[in-house]
């Protein structure tokens, strides 16, 4: 007679998965291999980007929880950061789990001042000269997904207006913009993260940033540290980049650099090196 096979209660199975999951974790090299486990694990979009987000700092590690945190949610963020720091890859990660095709950046710097307002609220046929037809705008066509507005401390005044109020809720929890031309407003639904090199609060006190808006972005602020802030990641970087063994490619030849390069700076002279 075959003994009885005792079926585990779901506690049991749960426990028994979670043992498994942290043994194969503890097998991981390193801190960035620990990360690409649990993200290919849980089938995380979130925890994949931030694999790709390579660091030891402490610093940037409660960043990562911070994100976390926020992947998923409404609510608008800032990311501030020099040039080069990753400002995007973190945008991507905040964009969790949402389709991603709906995943839209905008690099606010680099659209003419004249077509900024089209390009993001839409316009109406004959709205000005050009406007054949009419015109969606990013922040609809979004629609549930994300809005990453790069460089938003380049944003003229007139925008930064429209764009409080496309952040502001009504009294039902609902936001509203209206397309250049355009009499009626139309409801957004989509999120928007914006991103910036510069110290608003430094443009706040010239007078080139709103104040309102300022306040309306930093509910949640997410600031990223640059190489010089941690030079202990440089070599991490380097392994990650399977430049280890380049002998000028070390912390101490970065460190004197520091302050003209970033990690996409060093990512790039790895490449040539490698070549």
């Amino acid at each position: 007679m075959l003994p009885l096979i005792k079926e585990l209660t779901p506690e049991e199975a749960t426990k028994r998965k979670v043992t498994k999951l942290l043994e194969e974790l503890s097998k991981q090299p390193t801190p960035q291999a620990k990360d690409l486990f649990l993200a290919q694990a849980f089938n995380s979009a979130t925890e994949t980007w931030l694999a790709s987000f390579i660091t030891d700092s402490p610093e940037m590690k409660q960043m990562k929880t911070l994100v976390r945190k926020l992947a998923d949610k409404p609510w608008p963020v800032l990311i501030t950061g020099a040039s080069g720091t990753g400002k995007e890859l973190i945008a991507h990660a905040l964009h969790g789990s949402r389709d991603p095709n709906t995943f839209y950046a905008v690099n606010v710097a680099a659209v003419p001042e004249g077509l900024i307002e089209s390009e993001l609220f839409g316009h109406r046929q004959g709205a000005f000269t050009g406007a054949v037809k009419d015109h969606t705008g990013i922040l609809r066509a979004a629609g549930e997904g994300t809005v990453f507005l790069d460089e938003i401390g380049e944003a003229p005044l007139a925008l930064q207006a429209k764009l409080l109020r496309a952040l502001q809720p009504d009294h039902n929890g609902r936001r509203w913009v209206r397309a250049v031309g355009a009499v009626n407003q139309e409801e957004i639904k989509c999120r928007i993260i914006a991103a910036t090199k510069q110290d608003l609060f430094d443009c706040v006190e010239q007078k080139t940033f709103r104040e309102d808006l300022y306040g309306r972005l930093m509910t949640f602020e997410i600031r990223l540290t640059s190489l010089a802030e941690r030079p202990g990641d440089i070599d991490i970087i380097l392994n990650h980049l399977g430049c280890e063994d380049l002998e000028d490619l070390s912390t101490s030849y970065w460190e004197k650099r520091l302050d003209l390069f970033n990690v996409r700076a060093l990512q790039a002279y790895a490449l040539r090196k490698k070549l």
